[in-house]
């Protein structure tokens, strides 16, 4: 179970990122976007102990299961930490079992720097995040079940959680309704618990399985 960090826990100056992948271009790359958004960037040798010590974001790639039992002992060290799973285009089984084991988001390494930055953004203000061909795939890989008779949403919560399919965030969400932040966060919540969902991922692909909402291609 993830435990939270102790109290001497950095958290003064710059907000803190970890990047972790083979690639040294890519850690470039991805270190200049970070540090020209206002991140501290470190390319730690030790993911673990930075996360024991550190707010933020770690940026890590998952590129076969062996990754994954860092990825599980970096959310272990940090329950606050933000971890977004950098994965191979070819290891999609591996996206799957990062959300599982703590990732907050599932992004392919090939993607533009500036779009994983804004995946991190996101992932910090509780969007739980992966790339449209996952979700799809995670939808086929199970047969289409009937909605639980007791499940009554209203049109509103469909109208939400289509909104969630098509990547919308809560922000977006709350000005679109014009309503607070908070008030949209609460009903995503009662929505969740109300479908037996953990988080957007999990309510999308519910809701795809019970073809009440549309995943675009």
């Amino acid at each position: 179970m993830p435990i939270t960090p102790s109290a001497d826990l950095v958290e003064s100056g710059a907000a803190k990122m970890a990047i972790t992948d083979p690639d040294p271009e890519l850690r470039r790359r991805l270190g200049q976007v970070g540090t020209a958004a206002g991140f501290e960037v470190s390319y730690p040798g030790d993911p673990v102990d930075w996360a024991q010590r550190h707010k933020g974001v770690a940026l890590t790639a998952v590129l076969t299961r062996r990754e994954l039992v860092v990825l599980k002992q970096l959310r272990t060290a940090n329950s606050l930490l933000t971890i977004i799973a950098l994965m191979g285009c070819a290891a999609r089984h591996v996206g799957y079992a990062a959300l599982r084991v703590g990732a907050n988001a599932v992004v392919d390494r090939s993607t533009d720097p500036r779009e994983i930055l804004l995946t991190a953004r996101l992932a910090q203000r509780g969007n739980a995040l992966l790339p449209t061909r996952l979700l799809q795939e995670l939808v086929r890989r199970h047969p289409a079940r009937a909605i639980d008779c007791e499940v009554d949403l209203e049109t509103t919560d469909l109208e939400l959680l289509q909104d969630l399919a098509e990547g919308a965030t809560i922000q977006r969400i709350a000005r679109h309704r014009h309503q607070a932040t908070r008030t949209v966060e609460r009903r995503l919540q009662r929505l969740y618990a109300q479908i037996g969902a953990g988080n957007r991922v999990e309510a999308v692909a519910k809701a795809a399985q019970w073809g009440l909402i549309r995943i675009s291609a």
